[in-house]
């Protein structure tokens, strides 16, 4: 209880300070269970993020992760996530920014060097570009990969197998094969899966409740 009232003592400030140098700019605050969030134009970031870490007041030195949220049917598909740490203030904070499919960003880069491997993951997985970034290449993923896995739209599986071929001695890429069938999987409602169980293994078929029922 003290520390969640520290917290709540803690933010409690920094909203305020918040609310103080971000009063001319459209800027939404929140402070849901006790985290403080801002959502801001994508166009603002750098000079929102450039406010957070220069601000006495705030001083947010630390960009702990930069991250994204795929929503296909969203006009603005991409929510880009920023996560701040000020040491000085015993603070963190959370920037998010709304993002179309087909929009850059700038790097944040030059003002924090933590972003460089941060803003690359984010481009191999999801394909936001983020312009003015010192080598913006895929970090996780092979060079000739295809697509980009964290989003919705990419296949479960995968769109292709690499492997390394000892014949010529180079990894190479098939189309993706199952060795068995997949397993259907409703996740819209519980009881399809147990009335519908035709297709699962002996050992994973529900039981029954009559079973444990004393026959007469």
């Amino acid at each position: 209880m003290h520390f969640d009232k520290h917290i709540k003592d803690n933010n409690k400030k920094i909203l305020e300070h918040l609310t103080e140098a971000f009063e001319n700019e459209q800027v939404k605050i929140s402070n849901e269970l006790n985290q403080i969030q801002l959502h801001v134009s994508i166009v603002d970031i750098l000079d929102i993020l450039h406010e957070l870490k220069e601000n006495k007041d705030l001083q947010f030195m630390q960009l702990v992760d930069v991250t994204a949220v795929d929503y296909p049917n969203r006009e603005k598909r991409f929510d880009l996530v920023y996560m701040l740490l000020s040491h000085r203030k015993n603070a963190r904070i959370i920037v998010k920014a709304q993002i179309s499919e087909n929009e850059n960003v700038q790097s944040v880069v030059e003002m924090f060097k933590s972003a460089d491997w941060h803003e690359r993951e984010v481009y191999d997985m999801f394909g936001i570009i983020f312009e003015g970034h010192p080598n913006l290449k895929r970090i996780l993923t092979d060079y000739d990969f295809e697509g980009h896995p964290l989003r919705k739209d990419f296949p479960i599986f995968g769109k292709k197998d690499m492997f390394y071929d000892e014949d010529v001695q180079d990894c190479v890429y098939k189309d993706v094969d199952l060795p068995e069938d997949t397993r259907f999987y409703d996740t819209q409602s519980k009881w399809n899966q147990l009335n519908n169980n035709f297709d699962l293994a002996e050992e994973d078929k529900p039981f029954s409740i009559d079973e444990f029922k004393d026959k007469e």
